[in-house]
């Protein structure tokens, strides 16, 4: 049961970087962000792909609870969604105290 936390906070870890490191204009990704701004406009497509951090990391928690878990318990799943989003949303708040 405690990886599967540890996972959560694994998949906010990697929504925060994705999104706000790597995906930076200049960086390692950059590329990739250009070029899905460039074929699409839809907010509903740009968000999950990066432009949002928290559904970015919604959409990494959704999908990688089905990799992790070999039992499938959806009050779980529900739950693991909202506690990654909520690292996600610390970490943010954290972020703009400091700048």
């Amino acid at each position: 049961m405690l990886i599967t936390y540890t996972y959560a906070l694994l998949f906010a870890a990697l929504a925060i970087v994705y999104t706000e490191v790597l995906t930076a204009p200049g960086d390692i990704l950059g590329w990739f962000d250009k070029m899905i701004h460039r074929y699409s406009r839809n907010e509903y497509l740009l968000k999950p792909l990066g432009d949002c951090t928290y559904c970015f990391g919604g959409q990494v928690a959704l999908w990688g609870y089905l990799l992790v878990r070999d039992d499938y318990w959806w009050l779980e799943h529900i739950l693991f969604v909202g506690l990654t989003i909520f690292v996600i949303h610390i970490y943010k708040q954290i972020a703009d105290k400091w700048n």
